[in-house]
């Protein structure tokens, strides 16, 4: 992403004052003039097939040619072939080759860092926001005693739901039945019945 330089004091300067009636309109097309060479890199080179894409007056009871013309007047424009470079463009923001030996530089600065700390970086960089297994942890009468729980090893939990699947952050203040009826059809959502402790008369 680039930016666009403006000094704080444009909105009062000579030039734009110069404008007289129509220093509003043609001061933001002079702006959107700005952005689009700054966004481009045209290093403040804006051609004349652009200049009517850059704001829409139809609306107005001016014309682009009138604000145009206001400023070449004034000097914020002047003319080139082709087109029209923006005055003193490159004294505030920068050239077009700066910004591209800039960029690389970032790109071969970051390859650099990878190289070094790719590994390292990726494992500290890791999601810590998986979404919690189905799969109980395992229970043995000694460690219900002695009040420890095992936990299912790593390599046997299954794998992260897909996103469309994750659950909301609030997913833990939820029953877990409206969170199963959210993203599985609902044929597949059933009670589990409840175990029976007592053996019926009918039994014995």
């Amino acid at each position: 992403m680039t930016w666009v330089r403006i000094d704080d004091g444009f909105s009062d300067h000579r030039k734009l004052n110069a404008l007289g009636p129509l220093a509003p309109l043609a001061g933001w097309l002079h702006v959107c003039a700005l952005c689009y060479c700054a966004r481009q890199l045209t290093d403040g080179f804006v051609p004349a097939g652009q200049v009517a894409k850059l704001a829409r007056f139809e609306a107005l009871s001016v014309t682009l040619e009138d604000l145009v013309t206001a400023l070449l007047r004034v000097g914020l424009w002047h003319r080139k072939r082709g087109g029209f470079q923006i005055h003193d463009f490159l004294d505030y923001n920068p050239s077009r080759k700066k910004v591209m030996t800039e960029r690389r530089r970032n790109a071969q600065r970051q390859e650099r860092f990878r190289g070094r700390h790719g590994k390292r970086n990726a494992v500290s960089n890791a999601p810590r926001n998986d979404a919690p297994s189905p799969t109980p942890p395992l229970t043995t009468k000694a460690s219900a005693a002695q009040g420890s729980t095992q936990q299912t090893p790593e390599t046997h939990r299954p794998a992260s739901p897909p996103a469309w699947q994750e659950p909301p952050d609030d997913a833990h203040t939820e029953p877990i039945r409206e969170i199963l009826e959210r993203v599985l059809p609902k044929a597949t959502v059933q009670t589990p019945k409840k175990k029976r402790t007592h053996a019926a008369p009918d039994d014995v």
